[in-house]
């Protein structure tokens, strides 16, 4: 424990806050070092696989960029998305060819096999040493598989053989064979406004607080953008609460008998 003598002055540093600091700062570096050369070759530059935070960063930074870009994560709504960059010229009817594949999985024998969700399939690809940025959504199923950089097609391919105690069969097939259409529980509830904080916590059944708290610590994301606890949700508006789930807030359905405005939204499974 260190020593502190009386009398001096204690200084406390965050170094959580101060490396993500870091990390924020070299991030945005790399948008700028990517936008750059897309520009002054006139090409497009593709960035890896961008989590919701970095999605919003880049988003609020977007007036630095020497370039506009386009986001897509292999299917419409994906969470994770791969940055394109748009060299001059590339503004209007530019064809995008994201360098994003998709790895179908597939059980080797499905009489006998166990049944696997997100995080299950998320681990065995993580433990074949890939790193997080080179995947993007995963789809537990209807398709079943995952969205990776091109890059990392073969290698995912060759490796992926087991999810948990389940021998699998893993294939790339074209982004575009994807037809992905996301299955829904609808819920509905009662809350006083439609301010974030409160439907995240009618939502998500926590507390007023701790909805605050989460979004203070940027955990909760609105179409993929760190907004404030005071945002007023609007239909079709994607909420992400890191940890628990993401809902679509489809409408309202108007007032309860103590005057509360009933929200319905539906939860992805």
């Amino acid at each position: 424990m260190p020593l502190i003598l009386p009398g001096l002055p204690v200084r406390v540093f965050n170094m959580g806050v101060v490396d993500q600091a870091k990390e924020d700062q070299f991030f945005i570096k790399r948008l700028k070092d990517l936008s750059g050369t897309a520009y002054r070759r006139g090409i497009i530059t593709y960035s890896d696989f961008l989590d919701q935070r970095e999605i919003s960063i880049l988003k609020k930074e977007a007036g630095i960029l020497d370039t506009p870009f386009s986001l897509f994560g292999g299917y419409e709504s994906a969470e994770r998305c791969v940055a394109a960059f748009l060299g001059r010229d590339l503004y209007d009817g530019e064809v995008i060819d994201y360098p994003i594949s998709f790895a179908l999985i597939e059980p080797l024998g499905r009489k006998f096999s166990d049944g696997f969700g997100h995080r299950d399939i998320m681990g065995s690809v993580l433990n074949l040493g890939i790193e997080r940025k080179s995947i993007g959504d995963i789809l537990p199923e209807n398709p079943c598989g995952i969205f990776c950089i091109s890059r990392m097609e073969e290698f995912i391919t060759e490796n992926l053989t087991r999810i948990r105690h389940t021998e699998v069969n893993c294939k790339a097939i074209s982004v575009s064979e994807i037809n992905y259409t996301p299955a829904f529980d609808e819920m509905s509830f009662t809350v006083s406004s439609n301010r974030l904080d409160a439907i995240v916590a009618g939502a998500a059944h926590l507390s007023r607080s701790d909805a605050e708290n989460r979004i203070a610590k940027e955990t909760v994301f609105v179409n993929n953008t760190i907004v404030g606890r005071t945002y007023s949700v609007k239909e079709n508006d994607i909420v992400t609460v890191r940890g628990i789930g993401k809902f679509v807030f489809r409408t309202w359905n108007g007032e309860s008998k103590k005057g509360k405005l009933r929200a319905v939204i539906d939860w992805y499974k």
